[in-house]
């Protein structure tokens, strides 16, 4: 990472509102030093397990050795126990790693009052922010998160314990990354590329930005920016999305890649517990098809009258010592970093693939009418079609 100094004067310690500002203006990932002063920073994993109590949690079991696909959610089991069961059961197995991820601490921990108290967002600018506007992602080592691109938002991540390590993309890489609705969740545009093994297709996307995260590092994610995420060690982290103007244009994109999904699954008699769908849209077919959302973010979109393109480009800007921005990395060196990791010496699966082309899918059907480019030209279209 290198440091840029600021065109403007800072004061020695720069105000909240002044690290909010630098926040919402950055166009590249940021990470914070030295800036995050909550007391569970200090717990140890034993704190961890005292604090939460036995609450029986569901962890997403995946595994560690090399797989022709990214470890999806909807291929992962689940088991159900308490945080002490599942350390003892992580210390037990080195083949498989488990995954408490995306959960609101509101919802799970919404008697822990101390925990979410302990989290606040305030000294970046956010004062009326806790631990009920946030999540948690407690996993052992190797617990991954697919590549992937939010649609809502920009995102806040504070590591907590252990260490984690991201991988990102700017959004003009979205085409050279394989962007795929397949398995669908609203707001998740995933990437088919798999980044434990079989890493041939890094070449074509080029550098990436990677960090790794301590414990105390805060990490700014702008918004649309693509990420790999892998927890090094055991480790523990909080975030928060914060919503953006421009979000009624990717609630429009969003709405129509839910009409399109739901009505296509429907024509071909898909079953509710279909693969196409990620766990957390199993009641997708359940619910009626109408134009009554489509017809509300239209609305939304003209009367906050936002663009439905978006700048790709990520212009330089200047940011103060306090802030570090995200070094890239060359796509040869992110293949040896991740190859290393899942103890490959060459790309394992590289020479997996068939020779011939497989026959045409659903999924080639929903990706192609969802690719990300197309499905902003279709809001386009459809906001000019509604203004007539």
């Amino acid at each position: 990472m290198e440091d840029i100094e600021c065109n403007k004067k800072f004061k020695t310690t720069p105000s909240s509102e002044e690290i909010k500002q630098v926040i919402q203006n950055t166009k590249t990932p940021l990470v914070f030093k030295n800036t995050l002063s909550w007391d569970l920073l200090h717990w140890s994993l034993e704190d961890w397990v005292e604090k939460l109590g036995n609450p029986k949690l569901n962890f997403r079991i995946g595994t560690k050795k090399c797989t022709k696909v990214p470890q999806w959610e909807s291929n992962c089991p689940v088991v159900s126990g308490t945080l002490n069961e599942l350390l003892d059961d992580a210390n037990a197995s080195s083949d498989t790693w488990m995954y408490f991820d995306y959960k609101h601490m509101n919802q799970h921990f919404k008697t822990k009052t101390n925990l979410l108290e302990t989290v606040s967002w305030a000294d970046f600018g956010f004062p009326d922010k806790s631990g009920n506007d946030s999540t948690i992602w407690i996993g052992t080592e190797g617990a991954n998160t697919p590549c992937h691109m939010d649609s809502y938002g920009y995102n806040i991540v504070a590591q907590v314990y252990g260490r984690k390590l991201w991988v990102m993309f700017p959004p003009c890489k979205t085409s050279l990354l394989k962007p795929t609705r397949v398995p669908y969740e609203e707001s998740s545009v995933y990437s088919k590329i798999n980044f434990t093994c079989g890493l041939s297709d890094l070449q074509s996307v080029g550098e990436a930005h990677v960090v790794e995260l301590s414990p105390g590092d805060v990490l700014v994610v702008p918004s649309h920016w693509w990420h790999y995420v892998e927890n090094l060690t055991t480790a523990i982290s909080i975030n928060m999305w914060v919503p953006l103007e421009t979000d009624h244009t990717s609630r429009l994109q969003e709405a129509l890649v839910r009409f399109f999904v739901s009505s296509t699954l429907r024509t071909f008699c898909m079953k509710p517990e279909t693969p196409l769908l990620n766990p957390n849209e199993a009641d997708l077919l359940d619910q009626p098809i109408d134009l009554q959302q489509l017809s509300w973010c239209v609305d939304q979109v003209v009367a906050h009258k936002v663009s439905t393109r978006e700048d790709n480009s990520v212009p330089t800007t200047s940011y103060p010592g306090y802030v570090s921005t995200v070094s890239t990395m060359s796509a040869v060196d992110l293949q040896r970093l991740l190859l290393s990791k899942c103890g490959c010496i060459s790309d394992c699966t590289a020479n997996s693939s068939p020779s011939e082309s497989p026959p045409l899918s659903v999924e080639h059907v929903i990706d192609a009418f969802c690719h990300p480019d197309i499905i902003a030209k279709v809001a386009e279209t459809l906001l000019s079609i509604s203004k007539k």
